[in-house]
Parts: C-alpha cells; sequence; structure tokens
C-alpha cells in the first residue's frame, strides 16, 4: 500500500512543480496606463504570489509525506502514533496525521493566522503606509 501511496505522491509533487512553473510565468510586472490598470496588475500579482506559496508549501507537504511514507511501514500518524484508517488514506494519500490530529493542527494553524496581509505591496503603497 505505501509503495502505492507513494507513487501517487510523487505524481501530485510532478504536478505541483509543473503548476508552480506555471504561475511563474504569468506574473510579468508591466507599466501602467492609468489607477485602474494598476489595481488591477496589483490584484493580479497578489493572487499569483498567493498562488505560488501554496504550491510552494503543497509541494513541501509532498515531499515530507513521501519522506514517511518511505520511512515508515505502517500508515500511522506523525502526532499520536495511532493507526491512520484506510477511508482517510484512499481519500488523502498524503494525510500524515489522523482526523483529530489534522483538526486540531488546523485550529491552532487558524488561531495564529487570524490576520492576513498583502504578500506583496508596490513600492509607492510601502513607501506611503511607511510614512
Amino acid at each position: 500500500m505505501n509503495t502505492e501511496r507513494t507513487g501517487v505522491l510523487r505524481q501530485s509533487l510532478a504536478e505541483e512543480r509543473r503548476k508552480l512553473a506555471e504561475s511563474k510565468e504569468t506574473l510579468i510586472i508591466s507599466p501602467c496606463a492609468d489607477a485602474n490598470e494598476f489595481a488591477s496588475i496589483y490584484e493580479h500579482t497578489n493572487i499569483a504570489l498567493i498562488i505560488m506559496e501554496r504550491s510552494r508549501q503543497r509541494q513541501r507537504h509532498l515531499e515530507q509525506s513521501i519522506a514517511v511514507l518511505e520511512n515508515r511501514p505502517h500508515s500511522c500518524c506523525v502526532d499520536c502514533g495511532e493507526k491512520i484508517p484506510q477511508r482517510r488514506l484512499e481519500a488523502k494519500p498524503d494525510a500524515l496525521r489522523c482526523i483529530v490530529c489534522q483538526q486540531e493542527l488546523e485550529d491552532e494553524q487558524r488561531s495564529a493566522h487570524q490576520t492576513v496581509a498583502p504578500l506583496w505591496l508596490p513600492p509607492s503603497i510601502a513607501y506611503e503606509s511607511a510614512i
């Protein structure tokens, strides 16, 4: 089973790497004709950066999942050590945690990141907010 899951994860990792390469190609910053065009480019750039960051996070998670699967003969939760249910593994082959531990992790992350700032500010806005 782990060999099959590892193969699925390697395919997912290759797909994430392809998506990241494509999103880097779309990230082109050009001069703006007016404020409306600037706002459009600003939003497009922020969205592209968020997509790229999520893709990088997904790649790191997939690489970690592959490493865990290669080093563990059984599919056990990395936090509590309990066996991860087969139905969960079928639905999410890269699962490293049981549902309870995953929920706890997500609750902690959610409480730590309640506000999200833009990843990129154009120099003029960054300068104005610093004043």
